[in-house]
């Protein structure tokens, strides 16, 4: 736990420092005067961050070196700002002294909560297969021409997994941690508990912080662990919950809304529709004849996915992959057609036969997962109706670009791949417009009620993520035979469960009757590459090294060692399949 809490405060401080950076910088070239919270200033330096170090990539690793710099920068600019800090601790310090003793407990029941969720990461299935590789990678090597033969879903090239590596403190730990995404996710529900205290819990604040904790339920997992389905998901319903709450922001915060939700592309391709928001806004901005910022922030955005899809092209050979009608390059390094092919179909086909099966199987109508997700369906559709004949029937046009926003990210999300952790983020954001929509402008608020209902929602979160944090206990006891009850205790306390201990686990229990075993196996003199025995195909972070395809099932692994050759004598050379052919796919 104590490492959770102390990574959370590194990777606050730089990503909120890159935040306010970028916000001073643009304010300055723009002749601006934006005021942006600590939520929105640290989601602008998320992305804002994104940019050295894709450059720095090119060169050389993204690791505890990289990290130093951007400590050592930030640490610098703060000395250089040190009024400015000083201002923003009183006002932090100000907040924290308007708010009662009871609302301070159920704040520190909040960071309990995501804590003991923090601590405890199950095994997933993505995040084994290949994010913790991915990650690696980055933290091990420069860009690597062709790595997406080895795992094609590298090709991906997820933003989250480079900005991950810098920030996993494996050279401090002994093993790596993903903290990222639960520290996004804790400042945006902090953010919503405030903003129900700020209000004197208002009904409309008051539900969406029940669906908060609906989302809560749903993707805490994700939260904790490395899915790129998190970030873009709370991104987008906490900016559309924002704008609800606050229209004028949308037209006053140009930075915030014209770069964040594009930005989020390189996230998660499948985010890409989020970007409606940004244009409309875009189309405004030109409107009032305000060029200045919009000029400032597409000059960053073609910067940021410039250099995105240059490391595309560099490990997969595809400008967007798995893309591969936008085939530009004849690289040698290319993953054949075939591959990419089969994996855009297969992104597709789980997510859609994962939610297909369940109801033709007769689990849906028993499971309390699914029973819960049909009556949040029905929500959606429902809100989705009332925010229609609402937003129309009013002269709100920001509500209408928000409208429309979710409506193309909700028919992507469902015509393409309606797994729920794809389209959660859209889901949950529909459903707050549509209460919105139904409250009005007028506000009620039933503070008694609310407070109860608030305090028992808490007191459920708290219980629930104990009970997931018991698992790790269980784990330490069962699967890495930790007898002693003190040892287990201290280490839940200082440690979370780490891709190590996932690891260690597979190896000596839970895989006791699944061998497992990294083999490893040569390509040429200099090269070597491991093999995971394990049926599934997962290996960690185990680099580099491929899932056997004569034991792992076609879908959940394409490449296959045989068709594999490095491009050199060292694995910064790269890989190609043999003879350097794009249709070797055989």
């Amino acid at each position: 736990m104590a490492v959770i809490v102390i990574s959370w405060l590194i990777i606050f401080f730089v990503l909120f420092t890159s935040g306010d950076f970028f916000i001073s910088t643009y304010n300055l070239i723009c002749k601006r005067k934006e005021v942006y919270s600590i939520p929105d200033t640290t989601l602008l330096g998320l992305f804002f961050t994104i940019i050295p170090l894709s450059v720095s990539s090119f060169f050389i690793p993204s690791n505890h070196y990289i990290l130093f710099v951007f400590i050592i920068l930030c640490t610098g600019y703060w000395i250089w700002k040190r009024e400015r800090i000083i201002l923003l601790l009183q006002k932090i310090k100000g907040l924290l002294y308007t708010l009662t003793f009871y609302q301070k407990v159920l704040l520190a029941f909040l960071f309990l909560s995501f804590i003991l969720i923090a601590v405890w990461a199950p095994n997933g299935f993505d995040a084994m297969s290949y994010h913790y590789a991915n990650i690696r990678w980055n933290e091990e090597y420069p860009v690597t021409p062709g790595i997406a033969n080895l795992e094609d879903r590298f090709g991906f090239n997820s933003n989250l997994f480079l900005l991950d590596a810098i920030f996993t403190f494996r050279l401090f730990l002994g093993y790596p941690v993903y903290t990222v995404q639960s520290l996004i996710a804790i400042i945006i529900f902090s953010w919503i508990l405030l903003e129900v205290f700020r209000s004197k819990f208002e009904l409309k604040r008051v539900i969406l912080f029940i669906i908060s904790v609906v989302y809560f339920y749903y993707e805490h997992r994700g939260i904790s662990d490395t899915s790129t389905d998190i970030i873009p998901g709370l991104i987008t319903f906490y900016l559309v919950a924002k704008i609800i709450l606050y229209p004028e922001s949308f037209r006053q915060n140009y930075l915030l809304y014209i770069f964040v939700p594009i930005a989020l592309a390189g996230f998660k391709l499948s985010a890409a529709p989020v970007a409606l928001l940004s244009i409309f806004l875009a189309i405004a901005v030109i409107r009032q004849k305000e060029y200045k910022p919009l000029i400032f922030t597409t000059s960053l955005l073609f910067l940021y996915f410039v250099l995105w899809m240059t490391r595309t092209v560099i490990i997969s050979g595809y400008l967007i992959y798995p893309l591969h009608e936008i085939n530009l390059f004849a690289f040698d390094w290319q993953v054949p057609v075939e591959t990419a092919a089969k994996q855009r179909f297969l992104i597709g086909y789980y997510a859609n036969e994962y939610m297909a099966e369940a109801f033709r199987n007769g689990i849906a109508v028993r499971n309390k997962y699914y029973i819960i997700l049909s009556f949040i369906y029905l929500l959606t559709a429902s809100s989705l109706v009332v925010s229609l004949y609402a937003t129309f029937k009013s002269k709100n046009t920001i509500y209408k670009y928000v409208l429309a926003t979710l409506i193309l990210c909700l028919c992507y999300w469902f015509f393409f791949a309606h797994d729920f952790r794809f389209g959660s983020g859209y889901v949950f954001a529909t459903i707050f417009m549509g209460v919105a929509c139904i409250l009005g402008k007028k506000k009620y608020s039933f503070p008694r009620l609310s407070i109860l209902g608030i305090s028992l929602l808490m007191a459920w979160m708290a219980a629930f993520s104990f009970r997931s944090a018991s698992y790790y206990n269980e784990c330490l006891k069962d699967q890495l035979h930790m007898t002693e009850k003190s040892g287990r205790i201290t280490r839940i306390l200082l440690h979370p469960y780490s891709a190590k201990d996932k690891m260690a686990a597979l190896k000596e229990n839970e895989a006791a009757d699944e061998y497992f075993s990294i083999k490893q196996y040569k390509l040429n003199n200099s090269v070597s590459i491991g093999i995971s025995a394990y049926p599934s195909g997962w290996y960690g972070d185990s680099i580099p090294c491929i899932a056997n395809k004569e034991g792992t099932p076609d879908f959940w692994t394409i490449p296959d060692i045989r068709w594999i050759e490095a491009r050199g004598n060292s694995i910064k050379d790269g890989f190609r399949t043999k003879g350097g052919s794009i249709n070797n796919g055989n």
